[in-house]
């Protein structure tokens, strides 16, 4: 599969987006919301996570929503957009005609011997800023099935390919497919998704399933 390089100006529009709603998150509905999932505000910056409060232009129907911006060593590659509604209609959204990449490939460029396949983004987030181990997000069952022979080439020649999906029907389809294409999988079975275990559980329980305490 050939994935389109972002031009020079598309790159600058979302790394401005991206710098933009960062700058709105402290004090926000967005802050509190993930504060309220355990995450603080010092580790939602360090993966500019922001609110949009004022959207830029073709950003109008995001506006109120958690910006999580997908970070590359070259730059922001896409932003995706939460609702912060109870039930939303639609949780997730982005701009039309944007492809979804593997969620903190940043991790992937750490030295670690090992890393941990999350779902989701804020999964991602809880496991890398908050348990300290390198970590990448599915954002989706049907993105993993478009993507999976190019992810999984990302996920070779580790010790340990840690896999920590959701305990529900859509998480464990994908674990077997991540079992069979990867090196050294190692499958990690949490009471629930790796957000609510930190909290109801902790960090230390984390790393005891993995053999990493």
């Amino acid at each position: 599969m050939e994935f389109p390089r972002l031009s020079t100006q598309r790159r600058a529009l979302l790394a401005q987006a991206a710098d933009k709603y960062s700058e709105a998150l402290e004090g926000s509905v967005a802050a509190e919301y993930l504060a309220g999932r355990g995450i603080p505000l010092e580790v939602a910056q360090g993966f500019q996570l922001g609110y949009v409060d004022e959207p830029m232009e073709g950003h109008d129907w995001f506006k109120g929503r958690l910006a999580i911006p997908y970070l590359t060593p070259s730059g922001v590659s896409l932003i995706r957009f939460r609702s912060l509604e109870p039930d939303p209609k639609r949780k997730y959204d982005q701009e039309k005609g944007m492809r979804t990449p593997l969620f903190n490939v940043r991790d992937l460029h750490k030295s670690d011997p090992w890393v941990v396949v999350c779902e989701g983004e804020l999964d991602t987030v809880v496991m890398s800023g908050i348990v300290g181990v390198p970590a990448v997000g599915i954002p989706g069952v049907d993105h993993w099935n478009t993507n999976k022979l190019v992810w999984a080439r990302l996920l070779q020649d580790y010790s340990a390919v840690y896999i920590c999906l959701d305990p529900d029907d859509a998480g464990q389809k994908i674990v077997g497919d991540i079992q069979r294409l990867v090196e050294n999988p190692v499958i990690i079975n949490l009471p629930a998704d790796v957000n609510d275990t930190v909290l109801t559980e902790g960090v230390d329980f984390i790393l005891s399933k993995m053999g990493l305490d």
